[in-house]
């Protein structure tokens, strides 16, 4: 029978540490786990994520009137556009470089934010309770790997923390006020006009929300969520909703399935993936984050994280393609589940004595949480000046296999200033080409014509993700090679594309 919360002690429910103070120490450390793996890396201006990269590129193509999915490929919901098209627009006056360091650093600070909601929604139970629960998501490694580059999990993850806030923190006696069922809805909404997997947590939340409140609240609420998808997504689906549909839906399932195992996707959910653990400290992480989930249903917040854990958890281990920075969809509920826990457990303690050892335990608990993040390092050094040197004085467009190159060369602009065509991630138009079917890229003929009439339509094309056996086939990467090399710099070469059809 789940204990009434009236009757934990005093001291988990009201404590002398200002607000003000738990929030500042909660961002500062997210901040730091977020910025100091970046400058131990390749810094600010390196290669930190390919994705990161085609994000930035599209929202700077929004900012010049560019509407994705009509005007260029992009395979994702716009909501991540949009929310960069500000700092895209800042990098077209100061330099996409500096704009790009710009958005990075408000990253960072949205990290930060994450850590502070996940306090925010544990308060109730407790200081303790909130600062376990805001410093796990501080140093926990999905959650910094999210937020370390301009990546979508991360404003997405936002939006759910504040929508589970609302809900949470309704009365205690009384039903939830219908407005904050609509709003709550509206913001899962958003994060699924972010990322489309943010449907799973709706339907989690909805399925909490109808048991817990009602059937009118849960219409309610998925009312909400279509209110808040449309608004991001409907003035784009008005400009081209075939293109929309196919790039944001059917072309992800012709993604194909990764090689990786359940145990590596484990060992990524669990935040382990810089130590190498073996299979014994991963069944050691689940063990604990199922005690976890046990201990924190006994209070609304903690039920409603496990809903949503429990579900985002399916979703991951269920999905065909896996990359790392998927295991951040689940660290938001993970934490706010930790907080969770830990609230029953010292609610549970008797004596000094035995708050003292949960305590001991909690502060080793998030030491090793932390590890991860003591030695980790983002990105790699990218030769942005050299090559900037090379292609500038050489006119027209330039074209690239990673929108990386355009951004950080500052190219990006004059792109747009000579009306060159926008391609921000070369890579995805193998799945469009096919929709819905898995075709690997080195065999997907249609792609490979594609990728080289694209690349070689300017005055020069910066080469760095694709080669013979990544990405181009034999015939392409024989083509690419045979362009006049002008510049070539640790693993970026700038060519002069040969423009002769020679039946590539």
């Amino acid at each position: 029978m789940t204990e009434p919360e009236s009757s934990l002690p005093n001291s988990t429910v009201a404590a002398p540490l200002p607000e003000v103070a738990l929030a500042l120490l909660i961002g500062t450390v997210a901040y730091l786990a977020r910025l100091v793996p970046v400058v131990r890396g390749a810094g600010l201006r390196g290669m930190n994520s390919y994705d990161s990269a085609v994000y930035y590129a599209a929202a700077a193509g929004l900012a010049h009137g560019l509407l994705p999915y009509r005007d260029f490929l992009f395979l994702h919901p716009p909501g991540i556009v949009v929310a960069l098209v500000p700092l895209a627009a800042l990098g077209g006056v100061i330099g996409d470089p500096y704009g790009m360091e710009v958005a990075t650093l408000a990253w960072f600070g949205i990290g930060a934010l994450n850590a502070v909601l996940v306090s925010r929604i544990l308060r109730p139970l407790g200081v303790l309770a909130a600062l376990v629960g805001g410093l796990f998501y501080a140093v926990f490694y999905p959650a910094v790997f999210i937020e370390r580059s301009t990546l979508l999990e991360a404003p997405a993850a936002t939006v759910t923390l504040v929508a589970l806030l609302l809900l949470t923190r309704a009365p205690k006696v009384g039903p939830i006020a219908p407005g904050v069922v609509l709003v709550a809805g509206a913001l899962l909404g958003v994060s699924a006009g972010i990322k489309i997997w943010g449907v799973v947590v709706v339907v989690a939340v909805l399925g909490w929300t109808w048991i817990t409140h009602g059937a009118r609240r849960g219409l309610l609420l998925l009312a909400g969520a279509g209110v808040g998808a449309t608004i991001i997504c409907l003035p784009f689906f008005v400009s081209a909703p075939g293109s929309m549909w196919r790039m944001v839906v059917i072309d992800q399932l012709g993604r194909p399935r990764s090689r990786l195992g359940l145990g590596q996707r484990l060992t990524d959910m669990a935040g382990l993936t810089t130590l190498h653990a073996g299979l014994v400290a991963v069944a050691a992480a689940l063990a604990v984050a199922v005690a976890g989930c046990v201990l924190a249903v006994r209070c609304s917040q903690g039920r409603l994280a496990v809903v949503v854990l429990v579900a985002s958890s399916a979703l991951l281990l269920s999905t065909p393609p896996w990359f790392i920075h998927y295991a951040g969809l689940i660290a938001a509920p993970a934490a706010i589940m930790v907080g969770a826990a830990t609230r029953t457990l010292i609610g549970a303690a008797r004596s000094t004595q035995a708050r003292g050892l949960i305590g001991s335990i909690l502060v080793v608990g998030l030491a090793v949480v932390a590890v991860p993040i003591l030695s980790a390092s983002f990105g790699r050094p990218f030769p942005a000046a050299p090559i900037a040197k090379v292609a500038a004085p050489l006119g027209g467009c330039v074209t690239t296999d990673d929108p990386t190159t355009l951004i950080q060369t500052d190219l990006l602009q004059r792109n747009f200033q000579h009306g060159c065509r926008l391609v921000v991630d070369l890579g995805g138009y193998s799945y469009d080409i096919h929709p819905g079917m898995v075709v690997p890229r080195s065999h997907n003929k249609p792609w490979q014509r594609f990728a080289i009439d694209y690349l070689r339509s300017g005055s020069a094309v910066i080469m760095m993700r694709f080669s013979r056996g990544v990405g181009f086939s034999a015939h392409s990467a024989l083509v690419v090679q045979g362009w006049p090399v002008l510049l070539r710099t640790g693993h970026v070469v700038l060519k002069s594309p040969d423009r002769v059809d020679r039946g590539s």
